[in-house]
């Protein structure tokens, strides 16, 4: 949970807004809401409550799943998240965009 409120912190600031907004689809993007990074507090202690009842082989499987999920039904989820803000691969942006 302290590395998830220390994320939000981070996600929040100009030099994480500024990347988003030069190496992702989200151009507009100003920062998430209070709302916002309450409810992904609130998602991560959940999910770290699932992992916990459903053990590592299982959670591992839910997120692979979900997150192939995301990625066929929005273009969108944490991995292409996480690779646009590292290293921006130019062929995604097209594909998210519907291109």
């Amino acid at each position: 949970m302290a590395l998830e409120c220390e994320w939000e912190i981070l996600e929040n600031s100009p030099i994480i807004i500024e990347r988003y907004r030069a190496a992702t689809i989200a151009q507009d993007y100003c920062g998430d809401s209070v709302a916002n990074s309450i409810c992904d507090l609130l998602a991560c202690a959940i999910g770290y409550g699932i992992a916990t009842i459903a053990g590592r082989r299982k959670s591992v499987a839910l997120v692979a799943v979900t997150e192939l999920l995301m990625t066929l039904a929005m273009r969108d989820c944490l991995t292409l998240n996480i690779i646009m803000l590292v290293y921006p691969l130019e062929a995604i942006k097209p594909w998210q965009l519907g291109g």
